[in-house]
């Protein structure tokens, strides 16, 4: 999501607001989280990783996370765009380290079902997750938002789990004890305007049926 909002949030303050200068940083929640409770960044655009003293979470928009896998591998399901999560298990994965959000609420599904999840590799979200995925070494889990950033919608194929619900909101993280300054709320309610924005659902054009798109 990030990535979605970066450039409209850039674009809009720099037409709108010109003597506003941005700082724009993009790392890990824990990270960031920090970083706001340390004074080092005014706020951040985080996945809600629940109470954290010092720190508040206004949340904005919550996603539903899916199994992403590149679509020339096989198909995990011969029709269809939802999977259980036994049949993902069959599969070899390409995930985040246990710190990232994505990986933590993957881990707690699959062991709340009794099922493993095979990690072939640990990758942060990026571009070599990317094509990883597309070369087909391996499936991951994302949120769409995250899907649009990276892939093109004929590059891979989006599979719901029909028997688990992942889900993770993303909330907007400023700190309890410094008020923001005039500027950055300014930036907020820009930030707030454009994710109110954001298509419903997250993707369109990531299915599993049809030709693979």
């Amino acid at each position: 999501m990030a990535s979605g909002v970066a450039i409209p949030l850039l674009r809009a303050v720099r037409e709108q607001f010109p003597a506003i200068q941005l700082q724009l940083i993009q790392n890990l929640t824990v990270v960031m989280s920090q970083a706001v409770l340390l004074g080092q960044v005014d706020m951040a655009l985080i996945y809600d990783p629940g109470h954290v003293k010092g720190v508040a979470f206004e949340r904005m928009v919550e996603e539903d996370f899916h199994l992403i896998t590149g679509a020339r591998a096989p198909r995990v399901t011969p029709r269809g765009d939802e999977v259980t999560l036994r049949q993902a298990a069959a599969l070899d994965f390409l995930l985040p380290s246990e710190v990232h959000t994505v990986r933590r609420i993957t881990d707690a599904a699959f062991h709340a079902a009794g099922l493993h999840c095979s990690i072939a590799a640990e990758i942060e979200p990026s571009m070599v997750l990317r094509e990883a995925v597309v070369a087909g070494l391996g499936a991951t889990i994302l949120p769409l938002s995250a899907v649009r950033a990276y892939f093109a919608p004929d590059e891979v194929r989006a599979y719901r789990f029909s028997d688990a619900r992942m889900r993770t909101g993303m909330a907007l993280c400023t700190s309890e004890v410094q008020p923001l300054s005039e500027p950055a709320e300014v930036v907020a309610g820009v930030m707030r305007g454009l994710v109110a924005e954001l298509p419903e659902g997250g993707v369109r054009g990531y299915r599993s049926t049809d030709g693979g798109s």
